[in-house]
């Protein structure tokens, strides 16, 4: 019944889909687990979407902001909220991994894609408070987030559909979802490489995977020295 629901909302109301499974994550999850699929114990938790690639902070609609929020930070708490009790209760090793993006941790010196970067900070800080929560009361379950740049995917395209059905965005891309998805797809990391990479750091025990370590690197290098410039052109107060 489940199952039938979500087909027939992807292609009648996405949005409104969108809602109904967000409000009704913790009865779903309880339909299925546990017991009738067995133990839980890796979870990954991925859910994303990009929104209008080339609207700003301004230019971007309100329902797109909510949108790519309710997807890419409310998806992935909902999941943490629904599954980590269960995989609690259960005892044994247990592992969830959410999909941040590098994005997340470096400055946003663009002016598109605000909606998509803000959120990705947003679900970092919360897979970090989750992290230290867990790790604070000794749980069983351990928290990682994962942190890719470029991956090859269909990421822009899947977005672009939701947007024509329920947006005033037209069916063909504009130049800037154009160019990001032909780069996503030319330069980007393949899905099996991601996999391995995230599994190895699963069997690392690392709290952070980031897939791309070089280019990420010299983007924080350059977010921390932009913060630290900030903080010293500040009067002192003695605090």
């Amino acid at each position: 019944l489940v199952t039938k629901r979500i087909r027939r909302g992807l292609h009648e109301d996405p949005p409104r889909l969108a809602r109904e499974l967000h409000e009704n994550v913790p009865r779903i999850t309880s339909s299925l687990y546990p017991g009738r699929f067995g133990t839980v114990d890796l979870l990954f938790n991925n859910a994303g979407v990009i929104g209008e690639c080339d609207k700003g902070v301004l230019s971007s609609s309100a329902a797109t902001w909510r949108w790519v929020l309710d997807t890419n930070v409310m998806g992935i708490i909902h999941g943490m909220q629904a599954f980590v009790p269960e995989m609690e209760a259960e005892g044994g090793e247990k592992h969830i991994v959410n999909t941040a993006s590098a994005a997340g941790l470096y400055s946003q010196h663009r002016a598109t894609m605000a909606p998509y970067v803000a959120s990705k900070h947003c679900a970092f800080v919360a897979c970090q408070a989750l992290n230290t929560e867990l790790t604070l009361r000794g749980s069983n379950v351990q928290a990682h987030v994962l942190c890719p740049s470029i991956v090859a995917s269909n990421l822009v395209n899947t977005s672009r559909y939701f947007l024509s059905q329920h947006a005033e965005v037209g069916g063909e891309p504009d130049e800037t979802s154009r160019k990001f998805d032909q780069r996503l797809n030319s330069e980007g990391m393949s899905a099996a490489q991601v996999a391995d990479l995230t599994f190895a750091g699963i069997e690392a025990g690392n709290f952070l995977i980031v897939t791309h370590p070089k280019i990420t690197r010299e983007r924080v290098d350059a977010r921390h020295a932009e913060i630290v410039h900030a903080i010293n052109l500040q009067p002192q107060s003695g605090f």
